[in-house]
């Protein structure tokens, strides 16, 4: 799978060249637009502006997203779905690995509190380091995309729309679609 991001200064073009690519490519690609974070229009414009660009491109294009709502453009959403995914299989195995240390030392730190004492708290503590554990994991991982991502934001946070085009594996991506929009940038995000 091939993941590409393309810079475009304006609405009409971007909007333009995801007519091209849904129509031009034989396979099936998956698009996404990004809108600009600033954006200068107020809702009344904004409106108007699509009702003039419907008519220009199809109605059947996609809904633009904000940068926040992308996983692939915003850390912090990947950092949160590998954190929940690492504690998920984390924590249990903490749990039965501060069970299992406790059966097996035989110790008994809280013995005073009762028989059941130990058992429970290891396993707890277990359970902790596991929770624990899965935030320190998930922080710790670098994407290794992190100035094509900065580039991005900044280019967004400038008024430029994204395109976010991912291709099937063995398919190529359709570079003369994409050069005919004149895109400010290209970059390739992921290539497996």
């Amino acid at each position: 799978m091939s993941i590409s991001a393309l810079v475009i200064s304006e609405k009409t073009l971007a909007l333009q060249l995801i007519e091209v690519l849904n129509n031009g490519v034989g396979t099936k690609i998956d698009l996404q637009l990004v809108r600009p974070s600033k954006t200068s229009l107020n809702p009344q414009e904004s409106k108007n502006g699509d009702q003039q660009n419907s008519n220009k491109v199809s109605s059947d294009r996609i809904e633009p997203l904000a940068i926040e709502q992308m996983e692939l453009l915003n850390p912090k959403l990947a950092r949160k779905r590998r954190q929940k995914t690492m504690a998920f299989w984390l924590m249990p195995f903490g749990l039965f690995a501060g069970l299992s240390f406790s059966q097996m030392t035989g110790l008994e730190t809280f013995s005073n509190i009762g028989a059941w004492a130990d058992p429970l708290i290891s396993s707890l503590l277990g359970l902790f380091s596991g929770l624990m554990g899965s935030y320190v994991a998930a922080a710790s991982v670098n994407s290794g995309q992190q100035d094509s991502i900065r580039k991005l934001i900044k280019y967004n946070q400038e008024g430029c729309w994204l395109i976010i085009v991912e291709t099937p594996s063995g398919l190529e991506l359709p570079w003369h679609l994409m050069q005919e929009s004149k895109p400010l940038e290209v970059f390739q995000l992921s290539e497996m």
